[in-house]
């Protein structure tokens, strides 16, 4: 279970409540911008023991970007939470926008970053006017072992229907881990 942070911050201490209540720990994807504007909630996603990726400091589509400009979108992010948390990035981030290729990934690879993506996305920032249910249920009807599932730190209906879904894939026999954890399970 992964979260995207780069446009409103609202919903997130929800979000943060709900994965405290259910005792897990998962990966959050942070924009620069937002760590900026939100220091406290930053700090505190790595407090409760969450872990914090890059997802670049200002949103751009990597591949359309400069092997410099990358690198500095990883850099700036990659500063500013070593500096809120005292924890590096590394060695995770996801690009904007899905936005990868060969290129992005050698730049990214040779800044010490491993690209991750997911294998479903909630749509929770994609679909205009998306409902809680409609998310719970894209999840639930779709989600397979070693899913990697995308949701928003924006989003109100992701936020409210947090605790059911939990609540579901652990009915179903579902571990929901951070992605280090999945990854070295691998």
């Amino acid at each position: 279970m992964t979260f995207d942070a780069g446009a409103s911050a609202a919903p997130t201490p929800d979000i943060l409540k709900a994965l405290k209540d259910a005792d897990l720990k998962v990966t959050f994807f942070l924009t620069g911008k937002w760590c900026e504007k939100e220091p406290e909630l930053v700090k505190r996603i790595a407090a409760e023991g969450h872990e914090i990726a890059n997802h670049s400091y200002s949103h751009p589509d990597f591949r359309k970007i400069s092997d410099s400009a990358i690198a500095e979108q990883l850099n700036k992010t990659e500063n500013i939470i070593v500096k809120l948390t005292g924890n590096s990035t590394k060695p995770f981030f996801r690009p904007p926008y899905g936005g990868r290729d060969k290129r992005v990934l050698s730049v990214a690879g040779n800044q010490g970053y491993t690209s991750i993506y997911s294998s479903l996305d909630s749509w929770d920032a994609f679909k205009k006017g998306i409902t809680s249910q409609q998310i719970r249920d894209r999840i639930l009807e779709r989600i397979q072992g070693g899913d990697i599932v995308l949701m928003h730190c924006g989003s109100a209906p992701t936020a409210k229907q947090l605790p059911e879904l939990i609540e579901k894939l652990h009915q179903r026999g579902f571990t929901i881990v951070k992605v280090s954890e999945l990854v070295a399970s691998n």
